[in-house]
């Protein structure tokens, strides 16, 4: 069996039709073959981005890091050490273009516990070191100070300013294609012990790196910088991406890594948001 057909196997299942035409193809015509699969298959996003300066609209906007939108009087959001969980983001989808299954208003805010691994369980479930909240209305509710008596000790941002100031966001629909960058780093280590001929891996890994991408989205396709977890049975049917937070300029996820919020399509229609499952990884 190619190596190339092996990705496409990983990529896109044994049984993928494209990969049992691939057969005993050369590299170069199995590389053909699997970049016209993928530029078939874009799935629409809302990316994310956060704008230049600190965050300067109403408590219930979209907004990256800062304070979060919270009720009148209510205590910060506390984890289970007793610290305040650090407040990643809110979208309010009423700010946002329309993205198929998701809400048209309301609030989504993610946050995750203070600790040495982000709150992550490998993966989490909602309750288990994070939290993602939405709230239907956003009526009642104001800015809250989320680090009342001293900034978190193991916050993923890496600029201050915006885990404290925060930044607005500005939404933008577009496509995104299915990607394969660690499968892609798992073969060249095969073709590496096998003696294989890495040259066209090179140039898939080349295209496939030169394709648009944001760094924060929803929907789409989830990034995993080791494997998709969702190989494992347990996490299978998580096909929704509800937030993909990567490496930027402003957060890091270990070395380089990436962030993710999963549910299942079903559960994303009957507004479950206590179903979502949290996951990180890094090289």
């Amino acid at each position: 069996m190619s190596i190339f057909t092996r990705l496409m196997e990983k990529l896109f299942g044994k049984k993928s039709a494209l990969a049992q035409k691939a057969g005993p193809a050369s590299g170069s015509d199995s590389y053909e073959r699997l970049k016209q699969h993928i530029l078939s298959n874009p799935n629409p996003i809302i990316s994310c981005t956060p704008r230049d300066g600190p965050a300067g609209g109403a408590a219930t906007a979209s907004r990256f890091g800062g304070s979060p939108a919270w009720l009148a009087d209510a205590p910060p959001l506390l984890g289970k050490n007793g610290r305040p969980m650090i407040f990643l983001l809110q979208i309010n989808f009423a700010d946002a273009p329309a993205l198929d299954g998701f809400p048209d208003k309301g609030l989504l805010q993610f946050f995750v516990e203070d600790d040495d691994v982000h709150g992550c369980e490998f993966p989490s479930k909602t309750g288990e070191g994070f939290a993602a909240i939405y709230r239907e209305t956003t009526d009642g509710l104001v800015l809250c100070e989320q680090y009342p008596a001293a900034l978190p000790e193991f916050s993923p941002f890496l600029n201050k300013s915006v885990m404290t100031e925060g930044r607005d966001l500005h939404f933008e629909a577009a496509q995104m294609y299915p990607t394969g960058a660690a499968m892609i780093a798992e073969l060249y280590a095969d073709a590496v012990r096998n003696g294989g001929d890495m040259k066209p891996l090179d140039k898939l890994s080349d295209w496939l790196n030169a394709l648009p991408s944001a760094s924060i989205y929803y929907g789409g396709y989830p990034k995993f910088t080791q494997s998709d977890i969702r190989d494992d049975s347990r996490w299978a049917g998580y096909d929704v991406v509800l937030l993909q937070i990567g490496w930027t300029d402003d957060i890091m996820w270990g070395d380089a890594g990436e962030a993710c919020f999963l549910m299942s399509k079903d559960d994303l229609l009957a507004r479950r948001f206590e179903n979502v499952i949290y996951h990180w990884d890094c090289c």
